[in-house]
């Protein structure tokens, strides 16, 4: 059976007590470019991103859609009156996007893609003195540290007082666990393939269970099979990114000062990660934490696979949330 995105939706917030889908607005563009970027806005009811000065851009992760997420950005909203907006864009090839089903170059083309097609789109629509925490979860992550790993690209594109405030990285893919046995096996020699260019959008199954996501049952059910938007396929260039750009980053970072990287400025940041996590380490998180050194704090939620919003109030999904909301407010209190 396939449910659409609001089934997901209703199976997803289960866990959780606040019904805010009649107090959010949900708005979708299509970002111009090819290929064209599928941008979900979601804000409180009767309120506009144009009078936006708080605002979470959140990247999505490896064939998500910006539906399974949906529901994070509701939860917030009410939570935490301090964030006016929840952005996320379907990454290219993935959800309401357009180009061919998973196909990427490389981690490269997404983190253009964020910093100049959805970065400079949500500040055009935002408020003049915008406040951005840029976040991303799993393979969003990393492509969220990596922006963050610069310059400050808000206040770089901006149009007045726009600037970063916080940095929030859920299970990044600093450590990524190949899955299945063909991807496995074929591992050790995707690099080799992948310098071929002819073959860096070849795409092949990324053998991701719904097991390896959540305890719930209904959402791995759903994930396995039921719904019609994910995508399941992965780029040979991208998956060739992803076996070193975590470790490159990890060794770049403390070269950097706060002038040059986000991350090693005073802006805080939040890593959280699930304890039970097999599809990204929770080791590479902790490295990445240690790499930034100062203004981070790292979260582990004992229990918790690896999406850790999605995960009964028991697993983890109580922490993941407590713990954001209080960095919202850290985050966007900070030198008011």
């Amino acid at each position: 059976m396939v449910y659409s995105t609001h089934k997901f939706i209703e199976m997803a917030e289960s866990a959780s007590v606040l019904d805010w889908k009649h107090e959010v607005d949900e708005e979708v563009v299509y970002l111009d470019g090819t290929p064209r970027l599928k941008l979900l806005i979601l804000t409180r009811k009767g309120e506009s991103i144009a009078n936006a000065k708080n605002i979470i851009l959140w990247h999505q992760g490896l064939g998500e859609h910006s539906g399974r997420v949906k529901h994070v950005g509701g939860e917030l909203l009410m939570r935490s009156s301090l964030l006016h907006a929840f952005c996320t864009a379907d990454i290219r090839g993935h959800g309401g996007s357009e180009g061919g089903r998973g196909v990427i170059d490389g981690y490269k083309e997404l983190e253009n893609d964020w910093i100049e097609r959805v970065i400079p789109d949500v500040i055009e629509r935002s408020a003049d003195d915008l406040r951005v925490i840029i976040a991303g979860h799993s393979l969003g992550g990393l492509i969220a540290a990596g922006v963050a790993n610069r310059a400050d690209v808000v206040r770089e594109h901006g149009k007045g007082q726009q600037r970063i405030s916080g940095v929030f990285l859920s299970a990044p893919a600093i450590t990524p666990v190949v899955q299945g046995v063909v991807n496995r096996t074929l591992a050790p020699v995707v690099p080799v393939i992948a310098a071929l260019p002819f073959m860096r959008r070849v795409t092949k199954a990324n053998d991701i269970s719904g097991r390896l996501l959540t305890h719930d049952e209904k959402i791995i059910d759903l994930y396995n099979g039921g719904d019609s938007e994910l995508t399941n396929q992965i780029s040979i260039g991208l998956s060739s990114s992803l076996l070193t750009r975590g470790n490159e980053l990890v060794r770049d970072i403390p070269q950097k000062d706060g002038s040059s990287s986000v991350l090693r400025s005073s802006i805080p940041v939040l890593i959280i990660h699930g304890g039970k996590d097999n599809l990204t380490q929770p080791e590479g998180s902790r490295r990445l934490a240690e790499a930034i050194s100062h203004e981070v704090e790292f979260v582990v939620c004992p229990d918790a696979l690896h999406e850790m919003y999605n995960e009964s109030k028991e697993c983890g999904r109580k922490q993941f949330f407590d713990n954001l909301v209080e960095f919202i407010g850290r985050a966007f209190t900070i030198n008011e």
